[in-house]
């Protein structure tokens, strides 16, 4: 069976002035993987997301996109305007903190329902009973649907930031440390949550995170970046029970807090 590659990152690097975000980033994400990135804080993996979500233009680079319709792309040259529409539509992004995704203004069915109207869909009845359906997915009370997102707890908030994302069915979803902030038992249930639902849907997902149980939970293949470049990866399971780096080691054994 023939695995699509859906995205082809090369030498790609970020500098803020003289400071390294991140340098000479390679890898290459075929469809239904989930790839995470680790290390401390200030090791450049959120300006590696940001980069590769669109957020930040990086500095030098290239990151080739194989789309279902269009065929093979580079995501750098893209004019703004196709960039954007690719952003909130085929793309998405889950922000840490989920008030950064959603729009509080409106009611939960009303942010499923603005993902939606990116990608043309217009019918009422589609776009509510749409919503309904992403919220019972990601465990949620579809009752709620004309509720606004201030009357939800965090972990209801990150569900319906997930619901949001999820029902364009992108191609490509980017998460920036998805549970923190979040009680442990929360956590478990919306990492419980979002495996279930990638899989269901073969969705492509990039995962930033400094929590190696996260990672080993979800990922298929692994990233340890320190400052600012990569120093080591490979298959989850072989980086975490077989680190090569010291870098790795120090992280895998707590040595090193993240």
């Amino acid at each position: 069976m023939n695995i699509k590659k859906i995205m082809h990152v090369e030498n790609l690097t970020h500098f803020y002035g003289n400071q390294i975000g991140c340098k000479g980033i390679n890898f290459d994400l075929y469809k239904g993987e989930i790839l995470g990135i680790v290390g401390e804080s200030g090791s450049g993996k959120s300006t590696l997301l940001k980069c590769l979500s669109g957020e930040i233009s990086p500095s030098a680079g290239k990151i080739n996109i194989s789309l279902d319709q269009g065929g093979v792309k580079d995501f750098l040259s893209l004019p703004e305007q196709e960039k954007r529409q690719l952003m909130r539509s085929m793309w998405g992004i889950v922000h840490q903190n989920p008030r950064d995704g959603l729009n509080l203004r409106i009611s939960a069915g009303g942010n499923i329902a603005e993902r939606l109207l990116n990608v043309s869909e217009k019918n009422y009845s589609f776009l509510r009973n749409t919503g309904k359906y992403w919220m019972k997915k990601t465990e949620m009370d579809p009752d709620r649907i004309d509720e606004f997102p201030l009357s939800f707890s965090g972990g209801m908030q990150q569900r319906l930031q997930i619901s949001k994302i999820l029902s364009s069915n992108p191609q490509i979803v980017f998460m920036d440390e998805p549970t923190g902030g979040l009680d442990v038992s929360v956590q478990a249930k919306i990492l419980d949550t979002i495996k279930s639902i990638v899989r269901d849907i073969n969705v492509t997902m990039i995962i930033v995170t400094h929590d190696l149980a996260v990672v080993r939970f979800l990922t298929d293949k692994l990233l340890v970046m320190k400052d600012g470049i990569v120093v080591e990866t490979g298959l989850t399971d072989r980086v975490l029970d077989d680190p090569q780096h010291s870098y790795t080691q120090l992280l895998t054994s707590s040595i090193l807090q993240v």
